[in-house]
């Protein structure tokens, strides 16, 4: 039986996760599996780097085609590809996935949770933020944790063929913390069922500072290479590239410093953490919405939540897991990670 609480620290994880809010949406969910870290995986920085070297994919991953969705009169668009479920028509609603930072369409968690949906039954949509992958050549600059106007408008002017069953939203690490910002910033179209949040840095100032950290430098490596690449991949219009090269910059707050902040019109990076967090809009979500997160989550603390302050909104089911990494879920008995069954038995409870 699961013990509700409102803080992390009063959590008791008896099924290997607990609930911080949204108890009604949670006895919704049928089929939920316990959760327990899989063999070897155990700790929040093998279960976080898990995805990438035990990936749970077939060897192909069925595709569609890629489609361009409008985002205003510059004839900006953002690239997606459509992940297409087993043929014929189907009548789930289609879910539209948001990468997170250094990301894109290919990334493994992408292309894991389209297969996995597909098996479900799900059209799905892997959409390139501004910049990102395939993007880089429909955009004028780059996307950034808050940037929620550019999800909106792709959920605007989706095609009615697409968004006929209805849309469901999921989006991972920065991916996430947009999609909540988005959720709670209202005007939500009716066709939208709800959406799901995997390891959202709510707080982007304590999660950047927290990536800053010593510990976390494999990662910051890692992830600034990918941020490098995507701004060489751009093709910044005339004046409009902040710096003629990122080569020297060393670390993410480096990097929102002088690219991000500038471009997007924020006085500087502690500036654009401080609006494009979504700790600030999760109380006033309207629409079904899951948060999925790990206490054990070496990027993101699970402290950050305990400032949010749930209050009485319904409306979001946060849960908790004991283990786990950032975007990394991997448990015992199940092929695919466990938040993506946590995001099946969610979708499900809102369109059967």
């Amino acid at each position: 039986m699961v013990e509700f609480a409102t803080r992390v620290e009063d959590l008791i994880f008896t099924n290997g996760y607990n609930v911080l809010s949204g108890r009604g949406l949670f006895s919704e969910m049928k089929n939920l599996p316990d959760f327990s870290a899989k063999f070897p995986w155990f700790g929040g920085d093998l279960q976080t780097i898990s995805n990438q070297i035990r990936p749970s994919l077939d060897k192909k991953l069925i595709n569609g085609k890629k489609i361009l969705l409008s985002l205003n009169k510059n004839d900006e668009a953002l690239a997606a590809c459509s992940t297409v479920a087993g043929g014929g028509e189907c009548p789930k609603p289609v879910i539209v996935m948001l990468h997170g930072l250094g990301g894109d369409e290919n990334s493994v968690y992408m292309r894991e949770a389209a297969q996995y949906f597909n098996v479900c039954g799900y059209n799905v949509l892997r959409l390139n933020l501004r910049g990102a992958g395939s993007s880089a050549q429909t955009s004028l600059n780059i996307y950034h944790a808050g940037i929620s106007d550019d999800i909106r408008q792709v959920v605007l002017g989706l095609p009615a063929n697409i968004r006929k069953n209805g849309v469901c939203l999921m989006g991972f690490s920065l991916g996430a913390n947009i999609l909540l910002k988005y959720m709670g910033e209202g005007a939500v179209p009716d066709y939208v069922k709800g959406a799901v949040a995997v390891s959202a840095p709510v707080d982007l100032s304590r999660s950047q500072h927290r990536i800053a950290q010593f510990r976390n430098r494999l990662y910051r490596r890692y992830l600034l290479k990918k941020l490098k690449n995507d701004f060489s991949q751009i093709k910044w219009s005339e004046g409009k590239a902040p710096l003629k090269t990122v080569d020297n910059i060393s670390s993410i707050i480096e990097f929102d410093e002088h690219v991000i902040a500038p471009v997007h019109g924020f006085a500087s990076a502690e500036d654009y953490y401080e609006k494009s967090s979504s700790k600030q809009f999760i109380q006033n979500i309207s629409k079904p919405t899951l948060i999925v997160h790990a206490k054990t989550d070496p990027w993101i603390l699970s402290e950050q939540f305990d400032d949010i302050g749930w209050g009485n909104n319904e409306n979001v089911c946060t849960i908790m897991c004991k283990d786990g990494g950032h975007v990394g879920f991997n448990g015992r008995h199940h092929k695919y990670p466990w938040h993506l069954h946590a995001a099946d038995s969610f979708f499900s409870s809102l369109v059967s």
